[in-house]
């Protein structure tokens, strides 16, 4: 038996004295300060337990790892890049051993509707850009439905500008920085390629910093809020907008990343599935569509038969993974991994 158990033991012993019945004028007077002492014990073992309970979870927490990086790449976690309100937004960094830098970077940015996820969910993405021979980002960014739009892209803004006010501490190019992103997390890649300050304002500290990016890739992510989605897609829109469509339908313009499409935006990758049941295909096809109406670099690999986040040929997706590496490459002037050691 633990302490814990003996110190619940002896509070329920004590507290079969206090409420036996009395057998003086006495104790019957006493009788409302015990019961305000037995009140203030079970406050404190409710305390106690809250402590415990907050222990072991840490604990446990602590005790989930990573998954390892390959032994060429470094792996550095929850590196605080803004703080907002009462929390600290981080990141993790994944930086090649070999070679001497600096790096060109990638911000991933992980999806989850707006509203869930976890950086550690770009882990394989990280390892695998930092083995290309980039220092590559996964950053946490506040979620709906406690914040909305703008709160989410002025996070991803700000991991980019921590990029450039470290550069040198990080090892990194200042001038070749890019982002990928999976669903919601596209939608935020594509908005740092297509916006900046003027178009969409952002705080903090280092509003002078550009949060501009050479070029993006994005995973299934919804590029214009206007068009109507799936009902699902549709419930998640308004938690991340904060409005319905009826009430404020300028903010699914404003939210769109290809409402800012202009002749000097990121060159951009979109992988697709053609049956993807969250974000219908036709966003993609669309994006293209206008993107080369106005000469902006951008090219759609559709996954056939793909669905959001799965399906279709495997062959496909993982080929579509090895193109994905070969667009950031060629834009982001990577070095070829044997170069590197790697």
């Amino acid at each position: 038996m633990n302490n814990f158990d003996n110190f619940k033991r002896s509070v329920f012993s004590w507290a079969r004295k206090v409420f036996l019945p009395s057998r003086t004028v006495l104790d019957f007077a006493l009788l409302p300060w015990k019961v305000l002492a037995f009140g203030a014990a079970v406050l404190l073992m409710t305390v106690v337990t809250a402590a415990l309970f907050r222990s072991g979870y840490d604990s446990l927490k602590a005790q989930q790892s990573y998954p390892a990086p390959p032994a060429t790449v470094s792996l550095k976690r929850n590196v605080t890049y803004v703080r907002r309100e009462w929390q600290n937004l981080t990141m993790d960094v994944a930086t090649p051993k070999q070679g001497h830098g600096p790096y060109p970077a990638v911000v991933c940015i992980h999806g989850g509707g707006w509203k869930s996820g976890d950086k550690k969910e770009m882990l394989p993405c990280l390892y695998a850009l930092a083995q290309q021979g980039c220092v590559a980002v996964s950053i946490d960014y506040r979620l709906a439905p406690n914040h909305h739009f703008l709160d989410q892209v002025d996070d991803c803004k700000a991991a980019v500008r921590y990029l450039r006010t470290h550069a040198q501490e990080l090892n990194i190019d200042p001038r070749h920085i890019g982002a990928v992103g999976s669903s919601a997390g596209g939608h935020l890649a594509l908005l740092l390629g297509t916006t900046d300050s003027k178009e969409l304002p952002i705080s903090g500290d280092d509003i002078g910093v550009s949060s501009a990016v050479e070029v993006v890739v994005s995973l299934a992510g919804p590029t214009d809020l206007t068009k109507e989605m799936p009902p699902d897609s549709e419930r998640t829109l308004e938690k991340f907008i904060g409005k319905t469509r009826l009430q404020h339908p300028e903010l699914f313009e404003m939210a769109s990343p290809v409402h800012y499409l202009s002749a000097d935006d990121a060159p951009t990758l979109i992988i697709h599935g053609t049956r993807d049941q969250m974000v219908p295909y036709e966003q993609a096809t669309e994006f293209l569509d206008a993107s080369k109406k106005i000469g902006v670099e951008c090219q759609l690999l559709a996954i056939k038969n793909g669905r959001h986040g799965g399906g279709g040929n495997v062959d496909d997706w993982n080929s579509s993974m090895v193109e994905m590496e070969k667009f950031l490459l060629s834009h982001l002037k990577l070095l070829p991994a044997s170069t590197l050691g790697l």
